[in-house]
């Protein structure tokens, strides 16, 4: 039987190998969240907001969009 496909709709792209093995305790995402993002009180849809401004503001492959005030290239 071949392996699954990992960009399969069926799992989660963000969920950890379990065959993975780290020196350091990982934890999954979600639960990562809660304890440091969300414990703090900010809610999920401030949290989303703020990163795609961030991706955003980064521009394509992960690149510092340019900045007006940073005047002509050159």
């Amino acid at each position: 039987m071949p392996p699954p496909d990992p960009l399969s709709w069926e799992q989660d792209p963000l969920d950890l190998d379990p065959s993975w093995d780290s020196p350091i305790p990982l934890l999954p995402l979600q639960q990562a969240l809660d304890q440091t993002v969300f414990q703090s009180g900010l809610s999920r849809e401030a949290w989303l907001r703020r990163l795609a401004g961030q991706l955003h503001r980064r521009g394509p492959y992960g690149r510092s969009a340019p900045s007006a005030a940073a005047g002509p290239a050159g």
